[in-house]
């Protein structure tokens, strides 16, 4: 069996520490893994996210549809707060619970059953 030598050479390039980079104890110079993870290609980098998921779309659709319902079991939340929450039912538990001065977990439950289309 013939055996090779690779010979590798690893040269690292150093960023000068700024002032600013230098004072922040969790600052890395020259970190590249986001340039890694595009596989090289840092055009990558200067693109817009990409849109929003099919789904996350749908669920904002389903929510909006939902707000009238939603505005008729909390009826002090106005429909314009209703929609703020986007149907996340952390954040629709939060407004109950502080509207109607409600326990969050006695909120979550309400959020949960009417998310699921029981009454509660």
């Amino acid at each position: 069996m013939q055996s090779k030598s690779i010979n590798l050479s690893v040269s690292a390039i150093a960023m000068p520490a700024t002032e600013d980079c230098a004072a922040a104890t969790d600052c890395v110079a020259n970190d590249s893994a986001p340039l890694r993870a595009a596989g090289g290609d840092d055009s990558v980098m200067s693109q817009p996210p990409p849109p929003a998921s099919a789904d996350a779309e749908l669920a904002r659709t389903r929510w909006q549809g939902s707000v009238s319902a939603a505005h008729g079991v909390w009826s002090r939340l106005t429909e314009d707060e209703l929609l703020q929450t986007q149907g996340d039912p952390q954040q629709l538990a939060d407004r109950v619970a502080d509207c109607y001065a409600i326990s969050p977990a006695e909120a979550r439950l309400q959020v949960e059953s009417f998310l699921a289309g029981r009454p509660s």
